[in-house]
């Protein structure tokens, strides 16, 4: 630590001390969930899981404090510089960008009010290499920013928002001359060339809106390639090109990345200042768009008044803090996400010359002139990855149709785009941005309509002099050699979509090729031309195309937020669960929702998603209109076999048409209508923005689209309509079934991606057969819709639709009604799910209280004997939890005695296989074996070759714990093969990740990490969360073992991120325990010693006791590595006495082997031949190579044989086992620490 007071020179203040990180790892974590996450759902146990890390963040940062400045030397220096009237400064130096990043701007002084951030000091970081320079002077007069917004994957970019946007809306408020330019295209050659030509009049700042990433190689920025693609630049590399233009401050907006660790920024910007860039200002976490701009804005201001770039930090971060409110869902809430800027400095910077604009206005952005044709018609919320798609396209192709359902946004997209590309030097002059309308009632849809309005907005009244073949001449000229943005809008007027009225008639055949051949030849120049449409417009033959849907779910809820701010009735009824169902019906529909929202301030939620399905009259006429001037162009029947879509939510195919209504108690009108009619039908309504094609022959449905098609119906025909939503219901009892037994079968990949399609038309039903007591077609829906929820761990949704269930079919006793055994069927399977549920949440008193419950009342009534079978497996699974295997045992066995009672072989081989594991978990492994072949035998007798396959994956885990690798890869090649033979995803799936796990075991990491990929490339396909995290976690080991940490700490990472919102807890533990590693091969003991304390709870709370073991062993090896033997022992002892408990004398062997490794690297020889010995003599076999060979060698190494043998006789009065003597005989001595 030093000290650096005004007019002295720097000293060093006290002896280095050892810093303790304030934070741990898990608080970090929680820092970043609430920066990051919070308010993507604020709801339930998130919102009080968001509000608690809110409070904790003043004690945290009062924790740091105390760390750096709680007594000594540091303490006198920090009052010495608080207690004089001069700015302070606190600079965090190093060059580990773990201590770069942590959230120093936290630190609280507990007798000031305001953590330091927010209460005069500057906050900065430097490399600890070198000198902190004095303070740097920066020409201009005016500030010149570079934007780069780099965005390789177009509108897939993690979490992309523009900050370009909101920033230019906000300059105005700057008092000075802030001139924005958009560097096109994002590539490394444009920047370099851009910087070369800017000769005297050079940029001050460059901000890089983008992603960032490190690897073993270091720290770089993603660029794209000029034909596509991605370009990694180097930090330095990009730094020196900055450094060659005179160019001091770079600006960092969300240089981050899911994929990889929690220090990209801090790497980035190190790598900056050490390539010779003055200043970097980052955000150290994603941050909202608006958000930075705000800060952007205020970062602008101080810069100009003459403040330092660290001042100005500041004064952005004190402008967050006054203003903390963000969109979420729930409408605006608070957020203290002023700490995400950081500073980072080589030495200070100003400018100096800066001057502000006469007149300007701090603080009040800039009004749209009257009558300008740009002008937004409201806020445009959203769409940023358009925006980019567009960029990108406009890039590839000059002549671009931007195509879409009516109410989408298409025009205020094509307005936005156009202020965009005005604003930011995207055309050669600001007034090269030109609009022409296609609306009916103009005089020509023809190729002079449009000449005239270019020719006039650019040459002037004398261009209408001209004759036609020299003015379209002309016109082409101007295109092809400047750039200029020309918007067509309408353009399905002009023959796709042509008015019904006829006010101006469609395009000839002649008029529509002059249009094509023109916008062919324009393809080809400098310009751009964009065109807005209803549909794809296919006659214009090879032109670009971008597809406007719905608004993302962020964006949505940034619209209703927008709309609703100025209501306060409709914002009180956001709480209101059917807004979030309302939400999901409006579809981000921006128009529906536009019209839609508003009456919030004098209705109901649930009352307008009423009238929306078509149960109620809508309360805007305005939102009928569109839909029927769309359905103008259907032929009757087209209109009339449309309405079979009112009945579907969100989604529909023709082939679930052609199924659904093949029945003869079907709507008349339905009634037998072959899927190809039903596919003609469906094609034309997307084609007129009715539907949108989703692929796989499923159309998404306009969200108003179903109220006007019951509306129509139900004036046709009421007594058809009352009676379909019945009928549906019906069906559905053969699809729901239908789809379960699909779950069970080869078809199951295939079932999950048709449920999560159906799942609000399912869910939908399912609510109308509880609410009128239909229990059967309720069971038949519910048993697939809690197979997906279950699979995609979807934990909350299945939880709250199994307590609606149990409202709607228990009476106040808490049973079903009596002598109903459709009720009690499903009532049962609620509770067994339940129960299964609260097990894995290690509420296992809950959950054998529940069983036993539904077991006496199936005993007491003499009810369905099936349903005791499940609760007989809960009830050994409980027990199997609690490790208790004696009544593991005896439930799994009157389970397997009914069902031979019964003769239900299906649920004998399930038996079987659970006796089975019983067995494995006690060590009987020749039993599980054949309880295992057992369940095999009779799946294969029964013709269930998935079944089968699940038995030979458990023989070949059975064979993997044996150590019998070529066993197990046996039985699990036959499961690849049988489900490959099946067309089963899932069970090839697992064949692979098991594969793996031998090949890694034997040592075949090639082998092994192609296993994996190919095991992850499945779960992908599936949609398969959790599978996916298994193959992200075995690849971070592979890595790990491989001394690729970052590469493995990228693993880990995507596999944290998956299971952490799923709150997964035994998964949880597992990433602890892999950061553990990571940390213990870095040397980051103290990190690694949190990790591993936050694995062993983890694991101790979901009874993990294998793994508890485990991360104890990892844990003596951070102790060893840290020279201190005693805790090292500790760590081994308590592994030592879970495996004891356990009775897994192998896992013994090795721990007794592992203290006589420790006592041997600490040089006690003693003790590691008593330990080593004591390893050696229960080994099973003895002719297994273990860890305490190698202990052995090395002592016979110090020693010689004949003395380690005297004393191995004598401790054991037996000769010294000849495979043993073989093995330190021939083995060369080696270090123990590498086995």
């Amino acid at each position: 630590m030093s000290a650096w007071l005004d007019g002295e020179s720097p000293r060093v203040v006290g002896a280095p001390v050892a810093l303790t990180t304030p934070l741990d790892s898990g608080e970090l974590a929680d820092l970043r969930w609430y920066l990051e996450d919070y308010l993507r759902v604020p709801f339930g146990i998130y919102e009080q899981r968001g509000l608690r890390i809110a409070e904790r963040l003043p004690e945290w940062g009062q924790a740091m404090f105390a760390a750096l400045f709680g007594q000594g030397p540091g303490r006198e220096a920090y009052l010495a510089v608080r207690t004089r009237d001069t700015a302070a400064e606190l600079v965090v130096r190093s060059t580990d960008p773990s201590w770069l990043s942590l959230p120093w701007e936290l630190l609280h002084d507990p007798a000031v009010p305001a953590p330091f951030a927010l209460d005069g000091m500057v906050v900065s970081r430097a490399l600890s290499t070198g000198h902190v320079d004095g303070t740097f002077g920066a020409g201009g007069q005016r500030l010149r920013v570079l934007m780069v917004i780099s965005r390789p994957d177009g509108d897939r970019d993690v979490g992309y928002q523009m900050i370009a946007r909101p920033l230019l809306r906000r300059l105005s408020a700057v008092r000075g001359q802030v001139e924005v330019e958009v560097l096109r295209p994002p590539t490394r050659e444009a920047l370099t060339e851009r910087l070369r030509a800017t000769g005297a009049d050079p940029y001050q700042i460059v901000h890089f809106d983008g992603h960032g990433s490190t690897s073993d190689r270091g720290a770089s920025l993603v660029f794209e390639r000029a034909g596509g693609g991605v370009e990694h630049v180097p930090a330095a590399e990009f730094a020196h090109v900055l450094t060659e233009a005179g160019i001091p401050v770079v600006v960092l907006n969300a240089c981050r990345s899911g994929a990889v660790g929690d220090q990209v920024e801090a790497t980035i910007a190190a790598g900056l200042l050490s390539g010779g860039t003055d200043a970097v200002v980052a955000m150290a976490y994603t941050v909202h768009a608006d958000a930075a701009a705000e800060f952007m804005t205020a970062f602008y201001q101080r810069l100009f008044a003459g403040d330092t770039v660290g001042e100005a930090v500041r004064a952005g971060r004190v402008r967050m803090a006054a203003h903390p409110q963000r969109r979420s869902p729930k409408g605006a809430q608070p957020l203290a996400d002023w700490i995400v800027p950081v500073c980072y400095r080589r030495r200070e910077v100003h400018f100096p010359y800066l001057r502000p604009v006469p007149g300007a206005q701090a603080g009040r952005e800039q009004q749209p002139e009257q009558g300008d044709l740009w002008a937004p018609d409201g806020e445009l919320v959203g769409r940023d990855g358009l925006i980019c798609t567009l960029e990108t396209v406009a890039r590839k192709g000059r002549v671009v149709v931007l195509h879409g359902p009516a109410g989408t946004g298409k025009t205020a997209l094509a307005k936005a785009f156009g202020r965009w590309w005005r604003d930011t030097d995207g055309v050669d002059r600001p007034e090269w941005v030109l609009w022409h309308s296609f609306e009916p009632g103009v005089a020509t849809y023809g190729l002079d309509g449009v000449i005239s309005t270019i020719g006039l907005s650019v040459f002037g009244p004398g261009f209408a002099a001209q004759d036609r073949a020299a003015q379209r001449e002309r016109v082409r000229t101007l295109l092809a050699d400047n750039r200029l943005l020309v918007v067509w809008d309408n353009f399905e007027s002009v023959a796709s979509l042509p008015d019904p009225a006829g006010a101006t008639p469609p395009l000839d055949e002649t008029g529509r090729a002059e249009l094509r051949e023109f916008l062919h030849e324009a393809a080809t120049g400098r310009s751009t031309i964009l065109l807005t449409s209803r549909t794809q417009e296919d006659w214009l033959g090879g032109v670009q195309r971008v597809a406007v849907g719905r608004l993302t779910p962020d964006d949505a809820v940034q619209y209703a937020d927008h709309l609703l701010a100025p209501l306060p009735s409709a914002v009180a009824r956001r709480a209101d669960r059917a807004f979030g169902e309302l939400l999901i019906w409006l579809n981000g529909h921006p128009l529906s929702m536009r019209l839609v929202l508003p009456h919030l301030e004098t209705s109901e939620a649930a009352d307008l998603l009423s009238a929306l399905r078509g149960a109620a009259a809508l309360p805007e006429d305005r939102l009928l209109a569109g839909i029927a001037y769309s359905m103008s162009h259907l032929d009757p029947d087209g209109q009339r076999l449309l309405a079979a879509v009112c009945l579907f939510q969100g989604t529909v195919s023709a082939s679930l048409l052609g199924i659904v209504f093949a029945d003869d108690d079907a709507p008349h009108r339905f009634r037998h209508v072959p899927s190809n009619r039903w596919e003609e039908v469906l094609h034309q309504a997307a084609h007129i923005g009715l539907l949108t094609a989703a692929g796989d022959g499923w159309y998404g449905i306009h969200p108003v689209l179903p109220a006007y098609l019951a509306g129509q119906w139900r004036a046709e025909d009421p007594d058809e309509f009352a009676a379909a939503e019945r009928f549906l219901v019906d069906a559905f009892l053969a699809v729901g079934a239908q789809m379960g037994e699909m779950t069970r079968s080869i078809d199951a990949a295939k079932a999950y991606r048709l449920i999560g399609v159906l799942r609000r038309t399912m869910g939908h039903l399912l609510s109308y057969a509880l609410d009128h007591g239909l229990w059967l077609p309720a069971l038949a829906i519910l048993q697939p819709l809690r197979e997906y929820w279950d699979r995609r761990w979807m934990v909350e949704e299945s939880r709250a639709w199994d307590d609606r269930v149990l409202r709607a079919v228990e009476s106040e006793d808490g049973f079903p009604g009596p002598l109903d055994k459709s009720a009690d069927r499903l009532w049962l399977s609620v509770i067994s799910a339940e129960a299964q549920r609260l097990t894995r949440a290690r509420l296992l008193d809950a959950a054998e209280a529940m069983c036993v419950r539904a077991r006496d009342r199936i005993l007491a009534h003499s009810l369905d004997r099936a349903g005791l079978t499940t609760l007989c497996h809960r009830l050994g699974e409980i027990a199997a939890a609690r490790a208790r295997w004696d009544d593991a045992e005896n439930w799994h066995s009157e389970s397997l005695a009914l069902e031979e009672e019964l003769d239900d072989r299906a649920g004998i081989a399930w038996s079987h296989r659970a006796l089975g594991d019983v067995a494995k978990a006690r060590g009987q492994w020749n039993k599980a074996r054949g309880r295992y072949l057992k369940s095999r035998k009779l799946k294969d007798e029964l013709g269930d070759r998935r079944g089968a396959a699940l038995a030979c994956s458990a023989l070949g885990t059975l064979a993997e714990i044996r150590k019998h690798w070529d066993e197990a890869q046996n039985w699990h090649r036959e499961v690849r093969d049988i489900s490959e033979e099946l067309g089963d995803d899932d069970g090839q799936g697992r064949a692979m990740h098991q594969l793996g796990a031998v090949a890694q075991r034997l040592g075949q990491f090639d082998a092994a990490e192609v296993w994996y990929h190919m095991s992850l490339e499945v779960s992908e396909r599936m949609g398969d969360p959790l599978a996916r995290a298994a193959s992200y976690v075995e690849l971070g080991r592979l890595a790990l073992h491989r001394d690729r940490v970052d590469e493995a700490e990228q693993w880990v990472h995507q596999h944290r991120a998956i299971v952490e919102p799923l709150g997964v807890r035994r998964q949880m533990a597992v990433s602890y325990q892999m950061l553990g590693g990571v940390a213990l091969k870095r040397g980051h003991g103290d990190a690694a010693v949190c990790w591993l304390g936050k694995a062993i709870a983890a694991f101790e709370d979901v009874g993990d006791q294998h793994n508890v073991a485990g991360s104890h062993h990892v844990l003596s090896e951070v102790w060893k590595q840290r020279g201190q033997r005693t805790e090292a022992e500790r760590c081994l002892h308590e592994a030592l006495a879970v495996e004891e408990r356990l009775g897994d004398r192998t896992a013994v062997a090795a721990s007794y082997g592992e203290l006589g490794r420790l006592a041997a690297d600490f040089g006690d020889v003693d003790v590691a031949l008593d330990w080593t010995f004591q390893s050696l003599a229960i080994v099973e076999p003895p002719s297994r190579i273990i860890v305490s060979h190698y202990v052995l060698a090395h002592v016979v190494a110090r020693l010689g044989l004949e003395e380690v043998e005297r004393r191995w006789i004598r401790a054991t009065d037996v000769p010294l086992p000849a495979a043993i003597r073989t093995f330190v005989e021939g083995r060369e001595p080696r270090r123990t620490d590498d086995n």
